[in-house]
């Protein structure tokens, strides 16, 4: 009974830890751990379906030499059949007392931050996410790679 117990647990375990509701997971590499000022980096991805909210993360890999707590982004986000919506981002990537808010072995941290919350998207189709730095240096020093994901939330009633 015991056994059987434990097997219906850790089925139910695997099956509701599954990653059915990530959409799109990717990175892109800075030249030379640099990001300048003048370099929009964009992802496309594909939603399936306007029926549900979902939620972007900013994916971010930053040596330990990262000067700066946070980081200042111009996002776009839209399709083609719309105009892009713009918007001004501030991300925490620390704590106050220094302690970075990801993970990572050795020099690198990898960071996945809320980029927006709860977007209704008007219909299926491919949108793209246009990102750039606008911190106080033009060449932002030790970001290694740069990336967003999407993530299925609730659903629209």
């Amino acid at each position: 009974m015991t056994k059987s117990l434990f097997s219906i647990l850790f089925i139910t375990l695997v099956i509701s830890c599954n990653n059915d509701s990530i959409l799109y997971d990717n990175f892109t590499e800075t030249a030379n751990s640099q990001w300048d000022e003048k370099d929009t980096l964009s992802f496309e991805f594909n939603i399936p379906d306007n029926g549900y909210l979902y939620n972007i993360y900013l994916n971010l890999r930053i040596t330990n030499d990262y000067k700066y707590s946070n980081i200042y982004l111009q996002s776009s986000l839209g399709a083609t059949f719309e105009a892009p919506r713009f918007d001004r981002k501030h991300v925490l990537l620390a704590t106050p007392e220094g302690k970075w808010l990801g993970s990572g072995k050795g020099k690198i941290v990898t960071l996945q931050l809320p980029l927006y919350k709860d977007v209704e998207f008007k219909e299926p189709s491919t949108y793209k996410i246009n990102l750039s730095q606008e911190m106080r240096d033009a060449i932002l020093e030790n970001v290694t790679d740069v990336g967003i994901m999407v993530k299925k939330g609730d659903p629209v009633f």
